[in-house]
């Protein structure tokens, strides 16, 4: 399971982004921050030994959430899968390699005669997940306490100048063609006053007022954004990008725009163009 140490690792040293579809999009942003760990801990599983049979039962599912998510993103024409930080690594060659490894999973699996051997050791797991849980409540509490939300926190961690809160503005259901406001924070972790430009996106339909504007150190500013969606009933995804003297900061919209409460289907994208303002 090197690959997974690999992504972990690249994933905790350099500046990612999840990159939304049909797969994470019920997923909270601050569990992202977490991803890395429990790659990281999965991997020293497997390459352990220790209860073959339950490592087996966890990978499984966790290899095809990964497949899928890989597949969604080939459908979508993205240049990169974004599970090994900030290396571009097309979508296609992660589902080729996702689809071997489920099918080596299946064709190897452990057989289950030994799992009762192994039931202290699963104990032994189980209480240390236990300790685990309690530790990262902690820190969650912390990071809520210290930053707000843990976006921020992770990505002050991680030694970034800046940061948006959410780095995903979930729109929930709008009705096709509606104006939705929102507030997008942003957070200036340096030691240094940043300017902040304008914001770039993938369709004209997203503004974002208060700009330009300075942000001095351990400071936050409330920009509006409003998002105009579009009139095709589905899934509205929006990638923007915050451009800053301390470096460009992403974030995305999305939206469940419907005509009909049941009309499911996607917005086209555009290219990139300024924000007017």
């Amino acid at each position: 399971m090197e690959s997974t140490h690999a992504a972990a690792l690249l994933k905790l040293t350099t500046d990612w982004s999840v990159i939304p579809t049909p797969v994470t999009a019920s997923v909270p942003s601050w569990a992202f921050g977490l991803a890395p760990l429990f790659e990281l801990g999965l991997g020293l599983w497997l390459m352990s030994g220790i209860c073959r049979y339950g490592a087996w039962l966890v990978i499984l599912p966790v290899m095809i959430l990964f497949a899928l998510q890989s597949l969604a993103l080939t459908i979508e024409s993205q240049s990169s899968c974004g599970c090994f930080g900030g290396l571009t690594v097309s979508p296609v060659i992660t589902l080729v390699f996702d689809v071997v490894a489920i099918a080596m999973f299946i064709r190897f699996r452990p057989g289950w005669q030994g799992w009762p051997s192994c039931l202290p050791a699963t104990r032994v797991a189980l209480q240390t997940v236990a300790v685990a849980g309690l530790l990262t409540g902690g820190v969650i509490a912390w990071a809520y306490a210290s930053y707000g939300s843990i976006g921020v926190a992770v990505a002050a961690a991680r030694g970034e100048p800046i940061a948006v809160s959410p780095d995903r503005l979930d729109l929930g259901v709008v009705e096709a063609g509606d104006r939705v406001e929102r507030t997008l924070r942003v957070v200036n972790l340096s030691d240094e006053p940043v300017q902040l430009a304008l914001v770039l996106s993938n369709c004209n339909c997203t503004q974002v007022g208060g700009l330009p504007a300075a942000l001095e150190p351990g400071t936050s500013l409330d920009l509006p954004v409003t998002v105009t969606v579009g009139r095709k009933a589905g899934k509205f995804r929006v990638s923007a990008r915050l451009r800053t003297s301390a470096g460009d900061v992403v974030f995305s919209v999305t939206a469940s725009v419907t005509t009909d409460p049941n009309g499911p289907g996607v917005s086209p994208g555009q290219e990139p163009k300024e924000d007017p303002r």
